[in-house]
């Protein structure tokens, strides 16, 4: 559980905050405190962040305004909460006592989306701009939050596919760069079994962002990092459609658009190249599962490690098989056991689901489970960082 903040330092936080970024007399504390209360987005705070951080000049500026949002946004009344704040709601969890009813607050501000704290100054259309070295970011209109906005009033989710996918064709006809609406639609198409409509809808969007990239942007040597909040709804429509290519078309024609991801955002934060290693495997294309194992060679997903010895496996490299797994036994020893497993039992689990993924390519290597359960291992330390994703996006 957090500590709980009163509303005046909560306020205090954000004034001393919006002083610092030289925009008192421009948002207000209320502003702010009243977007949070009138949204329906859970990742509100982010989306305040994202905005206010065009003010900010340092990196402890930023800190001080992703502390102070996310403070507010913890300790301040939420209109989906009934007036309560999620450190209550979280508090009324654990200690399974219901909070008395609040009323409605009073904020000096009539502003209700984050568009607005800054409208004048965003953009008239989306644009991709370079935001330092080798990185790009999203910048996005009013038009984009706001038709963010309106989708999550709208529910689409909620209502019958017919009724979702008038409003939702009517709503991309405002901001055809609303991410959530365009994988809403799709699942509308689906659900419709109109396949082909889901296509062109994707392709369409796609090919939009792939225009919006300058001509000097380099993929594979450019970033669109994850870690620039506007970039994260095109990243994750890009993967979605990867995983749509996957299904309708095969594993090998899904390859580029996997690849294409990684290309955009290195550092991976989605989780692309541990599908991509089982795709490569599946597809035996052997030298691009070594070189991804080489790119992530801190890693420690499972699809890599293990990836990576099946492949040299394959490739006749046992010795150097057996020396990388030895080197990482901490670390895939689970995976190992489920392996060698007789039965498997479906529980949501790290070893499973790799057996999962990759089970049926040892299965499939002749000889490649003898050979595993052949080897005696023992528990080693290992230097290797316990870390998911690769440092090397920080380094500029």
């Amino acid at each position: 559980m957090t500590t709980k903040i009163s509303q005046t330092k909560v306020i205090n936080n954000l004034r001393r905050t919006l002083d610092k970024l030289g925009l008192i007399g421009k948002v207000s504390a209320d502003d702010i405190l009243s977007v949070i209360y009138h949204s329906a987005d859970p990742k509100v705070f982010q989306e305040i962040i994202n905005v206010l951080g065009r003010y900010t000049k340092t990196e402890k500026d930023l800190q001080l305004l992703t502390e102070s949002i996310q403070a507010a946004w913890n300790h301040s009344p939420h209109k989906t909460l009934k007036n309560l704040s999620p450190d209550e709601k979280l508090a009324e969890y654990h200690q399974g006592v219901k909070t008395k009813p609040r009323l409605k607050p009073k904020y000096r501000s009539n502003k209700t989306s984050v568009c607005q704290l800054a409208e004048t100054d965003l953009p008239n259309e989306c644009m991709i701009k370079k935001m330092g070295n080798k990185t790009w970011g999203m910048e996005l209109p009013a038009s984009f939050f706001k038709a963010k906005d309106k989708l999550l009033k709208i529910k689409p989710w909620t209502l019958p596919v017919k009724e979702a996918k008038g409003k939702l064709e009517e709503l991309l006809k405002q901001e055809p760069f609303c991410q959530l609406a365009i994988l809403s639609l799709k699942r509308a198409y689906l659900d419709q079994g109109k396949e082909k409509q889901a296509r062109e809808l994707m392709e369409t969007a796609i090919g939009m962002f792939k225009n919006l990239l300058p001509g000097k942007f380099q993929p594979g040597v450019d970033r669109f990092p994850w870690a620039i909040l506007n970039n994260r709804d095109f990243l994750t429509l890009i993967l979605d459609y990867a995983f749509f290519i996957e299904f309708f078309n095969g594993v090998k024609a899904s390859i580029p658009h996997f690849e294409y991801v990684l290309e955009l955002n290195p550092n991976d934060n989605q989780g692309a190249r541990t599908v991509l290693a089982t795709a490569y495997l599946k597809t035996n294309q052997l030298n691009k599962m070594l070189a991804l194992a080489e790119k992530y060679a801190e890693d420690i997903n499972q699809e890599i490690l293990l990836g990576k010895a099946l492949c040299l496996y394959k490739l006749g490299k046992k010795n150097q098989a057996e020396k990388w797994l030895r080197k990482n036994y901490q670390w895939v020893k689970h995976s190992i056991r489920e392996l060698l497993k007789t039965d498997h039992k479906k529980v949501n689990d790290e070893a499973y689901l790799y057996w999962f993924n990759q089970g049926s390519l040892w299965q499939a290597a002749p000889g490649a489970i003898d050979w595993l359960a052949g080897i005696k291992f023992e528990s080693a330390s290992s230097s290797r960082n316990h870390c998911i994703f690769s440092p090397a996006f920080f380094k500029t």
